[in-house]
């Protein structure tokens, strides 16, 4: 995840140190620009597959059976593991990467969780915020 406004040597850098192999982009067009712009430095330098996420993939994926993958997947993370890294606008420097750990991300996302006691709550049912908490 880096900063929307990133361009040029800021954005290749970013990428670089991300590891990643694909890069996914919002179908927004002043971004899928500053990414056309880099292009060839993305894909060849980078070795990155670049997606656009445009209504087409949205479709793709939309279509796709949805299946929720074995418990065993998920029994051995860690709350203080890094679910993604953020990557900063680099206004003293280079961007660099913060982790956004997966004890933040769960209540960001989760729409049952268990309360203190154990017992599960949803949002519906218990708007509280200390309900939410994992």
């Amino acid at each position: 995840m880096i900063n929307y406004n990133l361009a040029g040597n800021a954005l290749i850098h970013c990428l670089k140190v991300s590891g990643a192999t694909v890069l996914l982009v919002d179908e927004d067009p002043t971004l899928v620009g500053r990414i056309e712009e880099e292009r060839a430095r993305i894909e060849g330098e980078l070795g990155m597959k670049i997606r656009i996420i445009d209504s087409e993939m949205k479709h793709e994926i939309s279509s796709q059976k949805p299946e929720r993958p074995a418990d065993t997947f998920r029994e051995v993370v860690q709350g203080d593991w890094p679910m993604a890294m953020f990557y900063t606008s680099g206004t003293t420097g280079m961007p660099k990467g913060v982790p956004f750990r997966m004890e933040r991300a769960f209540p960001q996302g989760a729409s049952v969780n268990k309360t203190h006691d154990g017992t599960a709550s949803t949002p519906d049912a218990d708007s509280s915020a200390e309900s939410h908490r994992p």
